[in-house]
């Protein structure tokens, strides 16, 4: 999904089974007005016009459908334009201060060590994750998610899910989960397999094919003091 907007009206539709309507840039998207069979079989119901453009950038009055997206309008159904809004302004997590020294500040040079490659993945990179003013978020604000979004190949680590057809390399794929807030997090890896985090790093082998493998064989190297620095770093996130 290229932006909020959109990744809240599909989950209106494929995850609760709503159907809205709505003007991106001046085009009438009817993706959203059609559902889904899968989840709703047999219908396949559509509702006819977009938002009235009474006051641009939501739908004010639904009933009063004045099938009018002209003039690059962008106008979101009511209630999908509040659900953008409140997720386009939570707050990230705020890591927890890390004094010089100390075993969160030795786990944390290893972590970006480019030996151990878990920041290769898990980026924090100050001049790619800058908010723009999207959504009405203030601009220039700079975070650190700890992932790179990507989709990565990890071998017998990967979930093995996919869509009918997929090939077994393509369902081993992975996309980095972010690190922040990670030290709330009681179960970890993508099926809630392990509450250790030594254990969930060394979940990282996937075989021969897994791009985490190096990442975990490195960390197996480590000593346990070194093994317990880093966690207690990702503690910290």
């Amino acid at each position: 999904m290229p932006d909020l907007a959109q990744f809240s009206a599909d989950a209106y539709l494929n995850e609760m089974g709503i159907s809205t309507n709505h003007c991106f840039r001046g085009t009438v998207l009817t993706a959203f007005a059609t559902e889904n069979r899968a989840n709703r079989a047999p219908t396949n119901a559509v509702i006819n016009g977009c938002p009235d453009d009474g006051v641009p950038g939501t739908d004010d009055n639904l009933a009063a459908e004045t099938n009018n997206c002209s003039g690059g309008l962008t106008e979101l159904q009511e209630d999908v334009g509040n659900f953008t809004f409140f997720m386009a302004h939570l707050a990230p997590p705020a890591p927890v201060a890390i004094q010089a020294g100390t075993s969160q500040d030795r786990g944390r040079t290893l972590f970006n060590s480019a030996a151990l490659q878990c920041s290769q993945c898990h980026r924090t990179d100050a001049d790619v994750f800058v908010s723009t003013s999207a959504g009405g978020v203030p601009s220039g604000i700079v975070f650190a998610p700890y992932s790179d979004f990507l989709l990565h190949d990890m071998g017998t680590a990967g979930d093995g899910i996919g869509n009918a057809g997929d090939s077994v390399a393509v369902t081993h794929r992975m996309r980095t989960a972010p690190l922040w807030g990670v030290r709330f997090r009681n179960k970890l890896m993508h099926d809630g397999g392990t509450t250790d985090r030594q254990v969930a790093i060394q979940r990282h082998a996937g075989g021969s094919g897994g791009q985490g493998t190096a990442a975990a064989n490195a960390f197996n190297a480590l000593s346990s003091q070194q093994k317990n620095d880093l966690v207690n770093f990702l503690y910290t996130l």
